[in-house]
Order: C-alpha cells, then sequence, then structure tokens
C-alpha cells in the first residue's frame, strides 16, 4: 500500500509504503522487489541531491 500525504500548496509532506505486492510468496516476489529498490533509491537521492530535512524509517515490510 502507498500513501503519500501533500500540503496545501501541493508539495509532498511525507509517504509511506508497506505491505506485499502479492505477485508471489514474500521472499520471490520481484514486484516488492522493484518497488522496494525504487523507495529506497529514492530516500537515497533525496538525502544526497537536496538540502530537504527529513526522517526515514525503513523496516521488513514498511519504509516512512
Amino acid at each position: 500500500m502507498w500513501r503519500l500525504k501533500r500540503t496545501e500548496k501541493m508539495e509532498i509532506a511525507s509517504f509511506k509504503v508497506e505491505g506485499h505486492a502479492g505477485f508471489a510468496p514474500s521472499d520471490r516476489d520481484i514486484v516488492c522487489a522493484a518497488v522496494s529498490s525504487l523507495v529506497i533509491g529514492t530516500v537515497n537521492v533525496l538525502r544526497q541531491l537536496t538540502d530537504a530535512e527529513f526522517d526515514a524509517e525503513v523496516d521488513d515490510d514498511v519504509v516512512e
């Protein structure tokens, strides 16, 4: 599941990705692997290339 919160100016305030895609069992789900890679990559790029201040939490099934 994806959740995206925006400010009144339509700026992204937060996002959360959790759960599994259900394409295959969790240890073989290529869709989950792809989403996880994109989300973690996005967090890393935001940290390295912007001055934005934010917290990121990564657990087994949740990125917030």
